[in-house]
């Protein structure tokens, strides 16, 4: 087909209105049912024609929510700056001719398949990092008065305090009321923002998408890679890893994508497209689990620098992976990227002490620990929190 329009046509013009690839998040749709990619494709032939000269096919993209996409459509010209040239082999990719390496390399959803948004409960009181304070707000939301539930609870389209929820996975199903006689609920440790980890309430009828799919597949080697597939990626890692069920806005604050690495929570059938560790393993000659290729993706995106390398690319929102041949360069990798995934979900992954990497919270080294070089005025040492979660101790006289 590509040959055929570059024979029957002159020029050309595509318009990319998926650059987010396939099963995009449903706000990114020019049509929110279709989940395959789209183009516009503009042809025309001059006169007789050239059959022996490839047209000149021109490529742009628009990209972000639905209404931003229609805004850039209805500003695009034929003539104007947005356009790159496309390759012109007969056959080539209907792609920019400067993106040959970018577009060799594989897509993050071609290693990882199968993905998910985050969590949306579509209310922040859900959240909180003391598990107390959800216990009150709980206590306080069930106890209410009729009259109050539905702010206190903030209804929205898709739950309401009369609205039935199915229930989430090892929990009962929930009552069809917020009543006083309802047990406490369940609480969850989750991965809010980026290295933000908070608790939620893991009750169905206070969460508007709660993604049973994700709790399924929850583990003890459970990693969840998170993607910002929707957005141009301008600075900072590429990708964040955590051990917890992400919040749909973990990465960047804005709505992104979930790939876990395994399909089961006993980490026995890893999400990675079919063959892929023979593959490698066969290239490389070396033996590759699918903790390796995930340690080595780590190491690849999860840093500033390959959103400097790959800025311009980045602009088209989705990460690629550049793959390698080289067996000491990959192992390196590997090594650098389990130590970053151990960084990233705070010591519960890839812990091994041998490595330098012990299970729980990262420290640093006392030398390189910060310094309190001037104290809080009018607080003493008793008088500060002793955790996280705590609250300060108060002097008596207040």
């Amino acid at each position: 087909m590509r040959e055929y329009l570059r024979r029957t046509a002159d020029e050309g013009w595509i318009i990319d209105l998926s650059p987010e690839g396939h099963r995009p998040d449903v706000s990114t749709r020019i049509f929110p049912g279709v989940k395959h990619r789209l183009c516009i494709g503009i042809f025309v032939r001059y006169g007789e024609g050239d059959r022996n000269t490839p047209a000149r096919i021109h490529y742009a993209s628009v990209s972000g929510h639905r209404s931003d996409k229609f805004k850039q459509l209805a500003s695009l010209r034929l003539d104007g700056p947005e356009w790159t040239d496309c390759s012109t082999g007969w056959r080539d990719p209907f792609q920019p001719e400067g993106a040959d390496d970018w577009l060799s390399y594989p897509a993050l959803g071609d290693l990882l398949p199968w993905h998910s948004p985050g969590i949306k409960p579509n209310r922040t009181w859900v959240y909180d990092p003391n598990p107390d304070i959800l216990r009150k707000r709980w206590r306080r939301l069930i106890r209410s008065a009729d009259h109050e539930k539905a702010t206190l609870f903030k209804e929205t389209r898709d739950r309401t305090v009369a609205l039935l929820a199915l229930p989430l996975p090892e929990t009962p199903a929930p009552p069809d009321t917020l009543h006083e006689a309802v047990p406490e609920p369940r609480i969850e440790k989750v991965a809010y923002r980026s290295f933000d980890r908070q608790n939620l309430l893991y009750d169905p009828r206070v969460i508007d998408f709660p993604r049973p799919p994700l709790w399924q597949v929850l583990g003890g080697g459970q990693v969840f890679t998170t993607e910002q597939h929707a957005q141009p990626i301008e600075r900072g890692p590429a990708l964040v890893f955590t051990a917890h069920v992400p919040d749909m806005h973990h990465i960047n604050g804005r709505g992104g994508r979930v790939l876990p690495l395994y399909r089961d929570r006993a980490a026995a059938s890893a999400n990675l497209t079919p063959g892929l560790t023979r593959l490698l393993s066969r290239r490389l000659r070396l033996p590759v689990t699918a903790a390796d290729v995930i340690a080595y993706i780590a190491a690849v995106t999860a840093h500033n620098g390959y959103t400097t390398r790959f800025a311009k690319d980045l602009q088209t929102p989705g990460v690629r992976v550049p793959l390698t041949n080289d067996p000491d360069l990959w192992q390196r990798a590997v090594r650098l990227g389990r130590q970053v995934i151990w960084l990233h979900t705070f010591g519960e992954r890839f812990v091994d002490p041998a490595e330098g990497r012990p299970a729980g919270p990262p420290k640093p080294p006392p030398d390189q620990r910060a310094l309190v070089r001037t104290p809080i005025r009018g607080v003493n040492g008793e008088d500060m929190p002793t955790d996280i979660c705590s609250t300060p101790r108060r002097p008596r006289s207040l």
